[in-house]
């Protein structure tokens, strides 16, 4: 089972109606995410707007983060009263013991990527003149 497919189970679990909006792209041979970073869009019940859910392993949640932070049309996304969550799913548990898929989620907001936004480079300054040459003494 894909961690979209598991995403999928858990949001209709938690009474959301979800959708697959990644798509495959078969002339580029790539998949396309919907608006360049979401898999799955849910709305869910006595919620405001809908969410855009990123579904990945967990050892990639960190990728997903700063591809969803560089992609402009999250700020829009986000502006327009949704979410963002990134579902990081992996088997996890104790030593010696059967292991289950578990979630890590992770929700972006403009403050988290307001936070991974690079500091732009300071404006070039003219540089200050060479110090005029002290004569020489005869």
């Amino acid at each position: 089972m894909s961690p979209t497919a598991r995403s999928l189970a858990l949001l209709r679990k938690r009474g959301a109606v979800p959708g697959v909006v990644e798509r495959w792209n078969p002339g580029a041979r790539v998949r396309q995410d919907f608006l360049g970073f979401a898999d799955i869009v849910a709305v869910e019940p006595g919620r405001v707007g809908s969410v855009a859910v990123q579904a990945c392993v967990t050892g990639d949640q960190a990728k997903r983060l700063a591809k969803i932070c560089a992609e402009a049309r999250a700020r829009t996304w986000l502006a327009a009263a949704n979410r963002i969550v990134i579902h990081g799913w992996a088997k996890r548990g104790p030593r010696g013991k059967r292991k289950t898929w578990t979630l890590s989620e992770t929700v972006v907001t403009e403050e988290v990527i307001a936070m991974t936004e690079q500091p732009k480079p300071a404006e070039p300054t003219e540089p200050a003149p060479a110090p005029s040459p002290e004569p020489q003494a005869p």
